[in-house]
């Protein structure tokens, strides 16, 4: 008896991962609502299990930016997940995020207020909030809080449409020296200084605009300099690869016709957004590098005549940019 109800759990935990694949896969290719479909019966199958209800209620979000009556059970699968999927860090501000777009602002900001996260996302979503409610001293608070916890967000979407945000100075860090270098006239003696301004930092995101700038000065031999050491820092213990380096390889197996190497990025990195995050939370944390990544990688798909990747990488431009152009205003 216990073998026979250890081979039936076991067959559908199977049936469980089989179907999870197959609505990631549906997702990766754009098909939302086979996806969502799949998820459903993933959880019918096998419901202890959590990352289908946190990526089920990705799914809904999504389908909320165009149809705005999916809010409400998006709402209700994101509760589903904050008590099935622990894993999930960030079903909470999700929650708080979706409660914003349907304009329940007190149950918003009664979750936000009990964030101990830690994460940026939680005074980002309370400075839109302030925004939104006059509180202007407030807001500024909450924007500072936001940059000094991740600079980088200063060239995100959501600091790009507030001006309280763009108004702040940003804090010392690895971030204000690569505004700083895309800001440099293209000279070569501005190469010598951001090498060594990588050096110190020992920043992918500082050799990849070393990289970036060479081009312009149009020295190749620096550029792959640049190159070889962003790609050696990424591949170090607590390094990883960025966008902003993902940018620069792709653009430059473009220049070069590399159909093997262009094939390898693509496929390491043509994937959906984030499947645990809402896009009412995705979308605040989009930059422009970003989204000129995603365009590029479609560029780099159809210049290798891969449907399958043209596909994916259409998909995931689409969630890119259906995300940027949605509502900008909690």
């Amino acid at each position: 008896m216990a073998w026979g109800s250890s081979s039936f759990v076991l067959l559908q935990r199977n049936q469980w991962d089989t179907l999870l694949k197959q609505a990631r896969a549906a997702r990766q290719q754009g098909a939302l609502a086979q996806s969502l479909k799949l998820y459903e019966q993933s959880i019918a199958i096998y419901p202890q299990k959590g990352a289908a209800y946190s990526e089920r209620a990705t799914v809904l979000a999504w389908q909320a930016l165009q149809d705005q009556q999916k809010l409400s059970q998006a709402l209700l699968a994101q509760r589903e997940a904050t008590l099935h999927d622990p894993t999930n860090y960030a079903s909470h501000l999700n929650e708080a995020a979706l409660l914003l777009a349907l304009g329940e602002d007190q149950q918003a900001e009664v979750i936000l207020k009990a964030d101990q996260s830690g994460w940026a996302v939680a005074p980002i979503l309370r400075a839109r909030l302030r925004e939104k409610q006059g509180r202007e001293a407030e807001a500024k608070r909450e924007w500072q809080q936001a940059l000094d916890l991740q600079p980088d967000l200063a060239e995100s979407a959501a600091c790009l449409h507030s001006l309280l945000c763009q108004s702040l100075p940003l804090p010392p860090s690895e971030y204000a020296e690569i505004v700083k270098v895309v800001n440099l006239l293209p000279e070569r003696s501005s190469l010598d200084k951001v090498w060594r301004l990588a050096t110190s930092w020992n920043s992918v995101d500082l050799w990849a605009e070393g990289a970036f700038l060479a081009e312009r000065v149009g020295d190749s031999r620096q550029k792959q300099r640049f190159l070889q050491a962003a790609k050696d820092t990424s591949e170090m213990i607590g390094k990883v690869s960025t966008p902003r380096l993902a940018l620069a390889l792709l653009q430059e197996g473009m220049t070069k016709g590399d159909p093997k190497g262009l094939r390898a990025l693509l496929q390491k990195w043509v994937a959906p957004t984030n499947s645990q995050l809402v896009p009412q939370i995705s979308w605040l944390l989009l930059s422009k590098t970003e989204q000129k990544f995603a365009q590029t990688m479609v560029q780099a798909a159809f210049a290798l005549e891969d449907q399958a990747l043209q596909t994916k990488a259409q998909a995931y431009l689409r969630e890119v940019e259906t995300a940027l152009q949605s509502e900008k205003r909690p």
